[in-house]
C-alpha cells in the first residue's frame, strides 16, 4: 500500500509537466497586459523624441547660419564707413526677428514631446492643428527658402542645394541660381588646379554670400571638405565678381556644392 502510494506521489509531477510547459510557452507568446502596456508607452516615448529632433532640425541648421550672419555683421560695425556700420546694424536687427521665429518655432515642437507620463497610461503627444499658425511657426522661418537644389552645373560641379537664408532686399530667385550657373565653367577651373596640385577627387563645400543692390558681398566658404585653401581663394573670386542685375537691397543666400570628377 505504502508502493502504490510512492507512485501516485511520483506520478503526479510528470503528468502536470506538460501542462506546465504548455503554460509556461504560451505566457512567453503573449506577454502580460502590464508588459504590453509598457512597451505601448516606451515606443510612443520613443516616436515623440523622433518627432521632436525632426521637428527642430530645422531650426537648429537655421540658427547656425544666423549665428555666422551675426559674427560677420559684427566684424563690420567696427567699419570707419558709415554705410558699412549702417548696414551692420541693419542686418543685426533682421537677424534677431529670424532668431525670434526659431525660438517660436522650437517652442511648439517642445509641446509636441509628450505631456503625461504615468505606469498607468501611454505618453500622450499633442499636435498642432493642421494648417494653424502654431503649425506654420513649428516649420524652419519663411526667410529660409530653397531656390536651388540638384543641378550639375559644370564638368566637375553640382549644386546640391542653395536656400535664400536672410535679408529684406528684393532679388530674383531664378536670377541667383541664373548666376550660380554661369559661374560653373569658373568653378570647374578651380577644382581642375587643385586636381592638378594632387588635391582631393571629391568633396562638398558650404558657403554663403549676400548680394546687396546686385553685386555679391560677403562672400564666406563655412565649410570646404578637403580642399586647400587655394580652391577656397579660386570660389570666392569667381563669387565675388558675381552680379544679378535688377535685385535691391540685401538678401543672403547659403549653397552647399558637390565637386567630383
Amino acid at each position: 500500500m505504502k508502493n502504490e502510494r510512492k507512485v501516485m506521489v511520483l506520478s503526479l509531477p510528470q503528468k502536470l509537466a506538460v501542462p506546465l510547459c504548455a503554460l509556461s510557452a504560451l505566457l512567453q507568446a503573449h506577454p502580460s497586459p502590464l508588459k504590453a502596456q509598457a512597451s505601448e508607452r516606451e515606443t510612443a516615448l520613443i516616436a515623440s523624441l523622433r518627432e521632436f529632433d525632426r521637428c527642430i532640425g530645422p531650426h537648429r541648421e537655421h540658427i547656425g547660419r544666423l549665428v555666422r550672419l551675426a559674427e560677420e555683421a559684427e566684424g563690420r560695425l567696427r567699419s570707419q564707413d558709415p554705410r558699412v556700420a549702417q548696414d551692420a546694424k541693419e542686418a543685426i536687427e533682421a537677424i534677431f526677428e529670424q532668431v525670434e521665429n526659431a525660438r517660436l518655432g522650437i517652442e511648439q515642437c517642445l509641446r509636441r514631446l509628450p505631456v503625461t507620463w504615468s505606469a498607468q497610461s501611454p505618453a500622450s503627444l499633442v499636435s498642432p492643428r493642421p494648417g494653424s499658425l502654431e503649425e506654420r511657426v513649428a516649420q524652419p522661418a519663411d526667410s529660409v527658402r530653397k531656390i536651388h537644389a540638384d543641378e550639375n552645373i559644370g564638368r566637375h560641379t553640382w549644386v546640391v542645394i542653395g536656400e535664400r537664408v536672410d535679408g529684406r532686399g528684393s532679388v530674383s530667385d531664378e536670377g541667383v541660381s541664373h548666376a550660380i550657373r554661369t559661374l560653373g565653367p569658373r568653378f570647374d577651373g578651380c577644382y581642375e588646379e587643385q586636381s592638378a596640385r594632387g588635391g582631393p577627387r571629391r568633396g562638398k563645400v558650404e558657403l554663403s554670400f549676400s548680394v546687396v543692390d546686385g553685386r555679391s558681398r560677403e562672400v564666406n566658404i563655412e565649410k570646404s571638405g578637403p580642399f586647400d585653401a587655394q580652391f577656397r581663394s579660386c570660389l570666392m573670386r569667381a563669387l565675388g565678381a558675381m552680379q544679378i542685375p535688377g535685385a535691391k537691397g540685401r538678401v543672403v543666400f547659403a549653397y552647399e556644392i558637390e565637386f567630383a570628377p
